[in-house]
């Protein structure tokens, strides 16, 4: 599936929405006052067809919730959590973890009917994952979100995901938790100014509905439950639209957060109201004028890599990809406070220790906040981080991260030193896919210097 995964490619995906890119002002006539648009609820696929997912946590206790009703036999000891979904005068939804004491044995239990009944749910297929010294299950489950004023029975999908104890110890994640992200969205089409664009609702805290009261509040990721994730406190709903119309969604121009006016060929919008399930919205013109996102040039695979000159940690100058004449380097945007960032660490390290006398280097790009130098260059030292860094304390703001439109984090890029093009970025830089590219990328190169 071509999406970006918290496991081995978070995404995360941050609530700092359209950032990126050159910001052009337009002036141009009024949009109608109203524009409207029929979508189709996706009850599940939808994070495929998004190309990403921001995943959310549920900690799991001990701790029976009072609304359990009936519960299957256990073969091991049980650990409850409640999720809240849909409509929020309903009760929550009992999700449970029947694991055994080692963790190699597990079953999940969701009462998708919110009827305090385990035992009459669709079974979840809780599958086992990853090799012995990382071990995730992962599993499927179909939840009614029982939206007021509606009488359908819908299902929405929800993607459950739960890293054994060991391994959430080893990749510095919490223990006890099981992390989920929607898998249903509302798609169609809308008119904007006479021209036809796909578009797509995605309910990005996993909530059950689509309308917003308020839809979304920005917070930092430092402050978040969720390792890597900027995290709104309850509702974020974003509109996905097919801008350049190569049916997919960029998350650097078309993801907009809907509770901002925001620009599209020049005229400004904003989101009137939308319906709970998502499959009606309507906007309106804005009385606000904000810049429209341009869309970036390309930085795909072949294409050249922005060049830049900076200033490392420590003093020295670094010209990129200029010093690596000869070189394959992988340029990488990353955070202290980035839980998937540190959870790749240990494979990029070792990837390092094992090409570096082969002509591999790494130039990490942080994103850590001002006046945290210091934690910079300690965590630096404490991870085996020895390869070069550029810190300047501007967070999101960071100049090579805005040069390159960065919007979510670990991000990266393998660069060939002498011609100065893409080799390879995306899931292909991320988990064990990573030894690998490295190895291709310097056999390429050694075959070139060859002939």
């Amino acid at each position: 599936m071509a999406t970006r995964y918290f496991i081995g490619r978070v995404i995360p995906v941050t609530a700092l929405i359209v950032t990126g890119g050159i910001m052009i002002s337009h002036v141009g006539a009024a949009p109608p006052a109203e524009i409207s648009s029929a979508l189709s609820l996706i009850p599940t696929g939808g994070s495929a067809k998004a190309g990403y997912y921001m995943p959310q946590r549920l900690m799991l206790s001990a701790t029976k919730p009072a609304d359990i009703k009936k519960e299957p036999a256990y073969s091991g000891t049980p650990l409850y959590g409640t999720l809240h979904f849909g409509n929020a005068k309903e009760n929550g939804i009992t999700v449970v973890l029947d694991e055994n004491a080692d963790a190699t044995e597990a079953k999940l239990y969701v009462d998708s009917n919110h009827d305090g009944d385990l035992t009459n749910d669709t079974p979840i297929e809780w599958k086992k994952g990853g090799n012995a010294a990382n071990v995730v299950y992962m599993g499927n489950a179909e939840v009614q979100p029982r939206l007021a004023k509606s009488t359908s029975k819908t299902a929405y999908g929800l993607t459950m995901y739960r890293f054994a104890p060991a391994t959430a110890k080893q990749r510095n994640l919490p223990v006890n938790t099981i992390f989920y992200y929607r898998d249903y969205a509302a798609k169609g089409e809308i008119t904007l100014d006479g021209k036809k664009y796909s578009i797509m609702l995605v309910d990005e805290m996993a909530t059950g509905h689509f309308d917003a009261d308020p839809i979304v509040k920005t917070a930092t990721p430092e402050a978040s439950a969720k390792p890597g994730v900027m995290t709104p406190p309850s509702r974020m709903i974003a509109m996905l639209i097919d801008r350049d119309g190569d049916g997919k969604f960029d998350l650097r121009y078309e993801r907009y957060d809907v509770s901002k006016p925001f620009n599209i060929a020049g005229k400004t919008y904003d989101l009137s109201k939308v319906s709970p399930d998502g499959t009606r919205l309507t906007l309106k013109a804005s009385s606000a004028q904000v810049a429209e996102v341009a869309i970036p040039a390309s930085l795909g695979i072949g294409k050249p890599a922005l060049a830049f000159s900076r200033q490392l940690i420590g003093g020295k100058t670094v010209s990129f990809p200029g010093d690596y004449k000869g070189k394959v380097v992988m340029l990488d945007f990353w955070a202290t406070w980035c839980g998937p960032c540190r959870a790749e660490l240990p494979g990029l390290v070792k990837a390092y220790e094992k090409y570096h006398e082969r002509g591999f280097e790494v130039l990490g790009i942080s994103l850590d906040q001002d006046k945290q130098q210091d934690k910079v260059e300690s965590f630096l030292k404490a991870n085996s981080m020895t390869w070069p860094q550029i810190y300047d304390g501007k967070y999101w703001k960071a100049d090579i991260a805005q040069m390159y439109s960065i919007d979510s984090i670990p991000h990266a890029y393998l660069v060939d030193g002498d011609t100065g093009k893409i080799i390879a970025d995306g899931n292909t830089l991320r988990g064990e896919a990573l030894d690998g590219a490295v190895a291709k990328a310097l056999a390429a190169k050694s075959g070139t210097n060859n002939r």
